[in-house]
């Protein structure tokens, strides 16, 4: 996803987390832009949870399912802040997110895919909503450029929204060598990024631009640096579904335990 706070190496298996004030930010600038009640809403790459405890605090859905191939990443704060919100169902799922049976009954999907397959991804998470579902995903701006890119996916499935942030997100921690040999803090990503937005069902017109204000939650959260986690503490041990290790061609639903 990120181009690993201005420094040249990259992280493994494409791990670049969203911070919990972008994710915030994304889902109450959603809720702004009419996406006001969905009821069931799917992260396909929860990582550390950010955008799971935010969905869950700014929605509190009937249904919040959050996939990771890996999901003792999430951190402890964001599963307490999501199993803690609301009444709704919190369902673990641990699975190649490419690979999970597209069931079309989401109202919702979002999240910062991995930028290296992130086509891949939009492109499964369409077949994850239902006619009046729609995907939201966090990923660069230049996301919009590519020859194939154009002539496919833009052409087959045109965003209804681009929304750009209004300060560049942190997504790495810790220090780099700088071209001067000299070991610096990393910092923001390097690149612009946007929601990109997706109905099933679109009206025939071009894509509308809006912009989404996450730094202001910076100040609100008292997070002068993204890369910090600011979450409430929840009373209570966590209560979450477990449906490890799901294979293509298991029902979502069926694989809860």
């Amino acid at each position: 996803m990120s181009s690993t706070g201005r420094g040249s190496e990259r992280e493994e298996e494409d791990q670049y987390f969203t911070r919990y004030p972008v994710a915030l930010g994304i889902c109450e600038a959603l809720k702004g832009y009419g996406f006001e009640a969905p009821r069931r809403i799917l992260e396909p790459s929860a990582g550390t949870g950010a955008f799971v405890s935010a969905a869950a605090e700014v929605w509190q859905p009937d249904t919040l399912l959050w996939n990771d191939i890996n999901t003792s990443l999430i951190l402890p704060e964001h599963l307490s802040r999501a199993s803690g919100l609301g009444g709704g169902r919190l369902i673990s799922l641990e699975s190649d997110f490419l690979l999970m049976p597209s069931q079309a009954d989401c109202d919702l999907v979002i999240g910062n895919p991995p930028y290296s397959d992130a086509e891949a991804h939009v492109r499964k998470a369409i077949t994850m909503i239902h006619d009046e579902g729609a995907v939201a995903f966090l990923l660069r701006v230049n996301f919009l450029a590519g020859i194939a890119r154009t002539a496919g996916l833009w052409a087959e499935h045109p965003p209804d929204f681009v929304c750009p942030l209004d300060k560049r997100p942190q997504f790495v921690d810790g220090y780099r060598i700088n071209k001067k040999g000299k070991k610096v803090k990393k910092g923001t990503d390097s690149c612009e990024y946007a929601v990109f937005i997706w109905r099933k069902e679109r009206p025939e017109c071009e894509p509308a631009i809006r912009w989404i204000q996450w730094s202001k939650y910076l100040k609100k959260l008292e997070n002068k640096v993204a890369r910090v986690e600011v979450t409430p503490k929840v009373a209570g041990k966590p209560k979450v579904d477990k449906a490890k290790k799901l294979v293509a061609g298991s029902a979502i639903e069926g694989a809860v335990t």
